[in-house]
């Protein structure tokens, strides 16, 4: 990608369940938070705390168990907060919307939300959406089965003109 996305523009990670997929997206944006970017993470599949967890787990590199307990040491607690002043400092923030029932985010879910925190918080620099499958497009088109392909099209598509309209990645 030569040093990352294009604003207006987007890309796709395709790979079979369970090779990380997930976990790349959150690194992603810890990394972009850490240069300042604010990003929306949009999670289809569990709920907001778990993806939370999964964030914090990655931003301050402990285990999720150790995150999910509080079990933290003294020494490690110092590197939070170092890494909490070091992302405040450059302005970054990540904000989480989970759609939290199967089958319910739609593309203009996505509008809406993505205009409500802008709104609320500034321009968004980076959009991620964990997971590409549990997405509809919102077009009101019903597809077969056979038309997967299409359905995806049409996702691919809806994502292109989103990051056009918000001038975002």
């Amino acid at each position: 990608s030569r040093g990352g996305v294009n604003k207006g523009d987007i890309a796709l990670f395709l790979a079979q369940s369970g090779v990380g997929k997930s976990k790349l997206l959150k690194w992603i944006g810890v990394h972009a938070a850490r240069l300042g970017y604010k990003v929306l993470h949009l999670q289809a599949e569990g709920t907001k705390k778990e993806c939370l967890d999964l964030y914090d787990a990655t931003w301050t590199g402990c285990q999720l168990h150790s995150v999910e307990y509080g079990d933290i040491d003294s020494n490690t607690h110092g590197k939070i907060q170092k890494a909490i002043n070091n992302i405040t400092n450059q302005g970054g923030e990540i904000f989480v919307e989970a759609f939290e029932k199967f089958d319910t985010a739609s593309l203009q879910d996505v509008r809406s939300i993505t205009e409500s925190v802008e709104k609320e918080h500034g321009k968004i620099d980076l959009i991620l959406m964990d997971y590409f499958e549990l997405f509809n497009p919102g077009n009101g088109v019903r597809y077969k089965p056979s038309e997967e392909r299409q359905r995806r099209e049409a996702i691919g598509d809806g994502l292109k003109n989103l990051a056009v309209e918000f001038d975002t990645r």
